[in-house]
């Protein structure tokens, strides 16, 4: 255990039971120790471009050499530099010519009486792999990209030496003699950004054979399709190097990929943050190359057909909109600002409204994506229990496009601190509503559906988590319609013939009539939150839930809204104040996902079904589908006005058959 300025040795029985365990040894190492590597023998301690091997016998050091150290086996010790591998055994040194090479030591094989050291390097496309005392042996590698690191060499139940390798797309290959044995595309752990997107060849008619875009922390792009579970993965393109090229660094490490996002059918492109300059690197994903790599400094908002300036405002592009309203965040400051561009008024965007937080943004969520706030049924039927007894009223829906809600933590004197959830009109920088919430601690995560806003946190006080939901209504400019006035038969009439289509501005638009509420949840700390999507907007969206856990809950929007909530076994009329998941509604069913971190979905041509992708250290997909409630009507819908209209329309058919006969023997008649 190394404490920053020496290394402590710990020996530790497996037998005993231990109340304390002290250190064995302490090795004074100095500060700035970046790497350790231990033997029975040897400790070898990198520090900078040199590493230091130090007798564990005496705590001295019995040798230092210039480069990594790589392996450390018995006496014997290697310290790889990029011109050279040097071994170092029993204090003396040996040194062998290579540049660019990784290595290893291999355990006496049965050949050999003391350790083997094992080099391997690049050659073209292949890696070579020599022994020591043994002639060196090629192999050829797929979607190899150097340099090339050696995590492991043993010898297999066969007698036969394997090697394994790690590139630098964090792919590993088991090289066993002189062949590829398997290869692992570990690169796709954690990708940074994922898109569920339309595959090279045709589709089915459900769209069901979709495929998986994703980019990987090492600059490696993936498809992954759904079809036979995933196994025909692909690698698309490895652009690391040209990224670095263009970005003019040695390395990407701090480089961010935040958005893939589909230009035409064979052209993808990848949005990307390095220091202050955002990059879009174009590829064809059909040809399998690199078209082009943008990279823009002082970008306020743009993609890769254009880009607004973020000091001059300017915009550039040759194919820049006529128009356009946007807004930006900056969670560390809580700064948002609205922005307006129209090309016939100016040349450059005009701040239009400004708000800041008191303290930092903490969550934020968007109503801008479609198939979030997409409604069918602008009406909704609320149950309103606040007077003596309960009515169910007929509201319209807030519509939620330029609507963001922000959420930020504020302190409070001997108390933990209050969560603020602040909701905003992007149009006219209005504020739609405030909710605070005592004593909250941790993460807050936020989704905005349909004229709803959904965000999950813990009350640290009770200690348990809590779903907060916002139902957004229109003011009604008259009194509010009941669901039993019911309609009169003139008005069912004349519904057939005149259609009136419902105008809705921000600018005019009166401020939401909001009704909050608060529900606990039996669970923990989630990773992520997310919301199913439809093609039409008709299924019932569901709540997506990523459990830090490893497990994914998916279940109706409709329990967190009022009314839906479970009732009481002994009293019909109280609805409980928790939302139950049952263990059904567990996408993962028995498996655990390793450290979820986003969920990606996307609509099918089938209205009640939709992709569900959950990434982390695993991939997980699932194609979530309302089921029966898909299939049944809404508790609010008029059956008897349904069965009235039906018998009605048979009656009128019977009487519309006898006109039409007799018409008929009275023009025979004549």
């Amino acid at each position: 255990m190394y404490n920053g300025n020496e290394a402590a040795l710990y020996h530790v029985d497996t037998t005993a039971d231990y109340e304390f365990i002290p250190p064995q040894k302490q090795l004074p190492l100095g500060a700035g120790v970046t790497a350790l590597q231990l033997s029975a023998d040897y400790l070898l301690a990198t520090k900078g471009d040199s590493t230091a091997v130090i007798a564990l016998a005496s705590g001295a050091p019995a040798a230092s050499a210039s480069g990594v150290g790589a392996s450390v086996l018995g006496q014997t010790a290697l310290v790889v530099s990029a011109a050279a591998v040097v071994e170092v055994t029993d204090g003396k040194e040996s040194e062998t010519a290579c540049e660019a090479c990784a290595a290893t030591l291999l355990a006496d094989d049965g050949e050999s009486a003391k350790p083997v050291v094992v080099v391997a390097k690049i050659v073209k496309d292949a890696v070579q792999v020599t022994y020591a005392g043994a002639d060196a042996v090629t192999v050829q590698l797929p979607h190899l990209v150097g340099p090339v690191t050696v995590l492991h060499s043993f010898v297999d139940a066969e007698e036969q030496r394997c090697v394994l390798l790690k590139s630098a797309n964090a792919h590993l290959y088991l090289i066993g003699g002189d062949k590829l044995v398997w290869e692992r595309k570990e690169g796709l752990a954690s990708p940074r950004a994922t898109l569920i997107s339309y595959p090279l060849s045709p589709m089915d008619h459900f769209h069901f054979n979709k495929v998986l875009l994703a980019v990987s922390r090492h600059s490696t792009l993936y498809s992954v399709p759904f079809e036979h579970m995933g196994r025909a993965i692909e690698v698309i393109i490895d652009f690391s190097a040209p990224l670095r090229a263009k970005l003019g660094v040695a390395s990407l490490h701090g480089v961010t990929f935040t958005k893939l996002h589909r230009e035409h059918y064979n052209v993808l492109s990848v949005r990307g943050q390095s220091g202050g300059n955002t990059f879009f690197v174009i590829i064809d994903i059909e040809k399998k190359v690199v078209t082009d790599i943008r990279v823009v400094s002082n970008m306020l908002i743009g993609s890769p057909n254009f880009y607004i300036d973020k000091k001059t405002l300017q915009i550039h592009g040759d194919h820049a909109p006529s128009s356009l309203l946007f807004y930006t965040a900056h969670a560390a400051t809580g700064v948002i600002k609205g922005y307006k561009y129209d090309q016939d008024l100016k040349s450059e965007a005009v701040p239009t409204w400004s708000m800041r937080t008191p303290h930092p943004i903490v969550a934020h969520a968007s109503g801008e994506d479609d198939g979030r706030t997409s409604v069918v049924n602008a009406l909704h039927i609320y149950p309103n229990k606040t007077g003596e007894e309960p009515i169910d009223e007929v509201r319209h829906r807030y519509p939620c496009r330029n609507v963001i809600a922000v959420a930020y933590y504020e302190p409070m004197e001997e108390e933990l601190p209050t969560l603020v959830v602040v909701a905003l009109d992007t149009v006219t920088g209005s504020i739609l509503g405030t909710v605070r919430h005592k004593n909250v601690e941790g993460a807050v995560h936020m989704i905005i559906v349909e004229n709803n806003i959904v965000y999950y946190f813990m009350d640290a006080e009770k200690m348990r988590y809590l779903f907060g939901v916002w139902e957004l209504f229109e003011e009604e400019s008259g009194p509010t319609v009941r669901k039993s006035s019911g309609a009169s038969p003139p008005q069912v009439i004349a519904s057939f013939f005149a259609r009136t289509d419902r105008v809705f501005s921000s600018n005019a638009a009166k401020a939401p009539v909001i009704v909050p509420s608060t529900l606990g949840v039996f669970g923990g700390p989630i990773a992520s939150l997310s919301v199913t999507t439809s093609s039409s907007a008709i299924a019932r969206k569901s709540i997506i839930l990523a459990f830090k856990t490893g497990r994914v809950a998916i279940f109706e929007l409709r329990q967190l809204l009022a009314g839906g909530q479970m009732p009481f076994p002994s009293d019909d009329k109280r609805q409980l104040t928790h939302v139950i998941i049952p263990s059904v509604l567990f996408a993962t069913h028995r498996y655990r996902l390793a450290l979820p971190e986003q969920i990606t979905t996307d609509a099918t041509r089938l209205e009640s079904s939709c992709h569900v992708v959950v990434s982390g250290l695993d991939i997980f997909y699932v194609r979530s589908s309302s089921g029966k409630a898909f299939d049944l009507l809404n508790t609010d819908f008029n059956k008897s006005l349904l069965i009235s209209l039906v018998a009605g329309f048979i009656g009128f058919t019977f009487l519309a058959r006898y006109f039409v006969s007799r018409q008929t023997i009275n023009s025979l008649w004549r």
